[in-house]
């Protein structure tokens, strides 16, 4: 595995540990200066991603059934910031609201594929 490859891996792989988990555990697992934007932070986070996901569909070290959950995982947060005045970007909507739950369902699909 290329260092490419193998820090594309550490970053899939805290994202989607952070993503599965809870409000009060993503919140608790983020830095400080993170803590104050954290429904926006995560989706940057994963949009930022675009190329470590990249990377990993070319080494072809995971199934492609994985790979399309993170790029459906990207998608999804890139259209979410299309729409003004999207009301998931707050702390109450991340802890209740269908759109982080369904977020965190995908990570969990993701997980199940490829224990990372």
């Amino acid at each position: 595995m290329t260092y490419q490859e193998k820090g594309s891996v550490s970053l899939v792989k805290f994202l989607l540990n952070n993503l599965k988990n809870d409000y009060a555990k993503q919140f608790e697992d983020m830095e400080d200066f993170v803590r104050w934007n954290l429904p926006e932070e995560t989706a940057l986070e994963w949009i930022d991603a675009l190329g470590a996901v990249d990377i990993l569909k070319k080494s072809n070290l995971f199934p492609n059934e994985f790979i399309s959950l993170l790029y459906q995982i990207i998608d999804i947060f890139e259209k979410a910031f299309d729409i003004p005045d999207n009301p998931v970007w707050t702390h109450e909507a991340m802890k209740t609201h269908p759109f982080w739950e369904n977020m965190r369902s995908l990570a969990k699909q993701a997980l199940d594929i490829v224990s990372l």
